[in-house]
């Protein structure tokens, strides 16, 4: 099972869920509410060795002006699998695979 941190503007990597998560099956869509500054939402889905899986932020693509960073983390090691903070210069919408 991995971990998927989003957050806005830089929240600590050894955030952890406050309840216990229900793992979403793949593939899945995630539609959040970010009320507060370091905001962070908390999604868990089971991975499968060998496969690869492409996950992506679409808040500045829908009009929404949020600068995210997306992480991937392992449930057992708490380990970053994967980061990522901006696509690119210019678009600030987070995706990693």
């Amino acid at each position: 099972m991995a971990y998927v941190i989003e957050d806005s503007n830089g929240a600590d990597e050894t955030t952890t869920p406050s309840e216990p998560l229900t793992s979403q099956k793949v593939p899945f869509s995630y539609s959040g509410h970010l009320s507060t500054q370091r905001e962070v939402d908390v999604i868990s889905f089971d991975v499968q060795s060998g496969v690869q899986y492409r996950l992506s932020v679409e808040s500045r693509r829908l009009g929404y002006p949020i600068d995210t960073e997306l992480k991937v983390i392992d449930s057992k090691t708490r380990e970053t699998i994967a980061s990522n903070d901006d696509q690119s210069r210019n678009n600030y919408d987070s995706v990693v695979s």
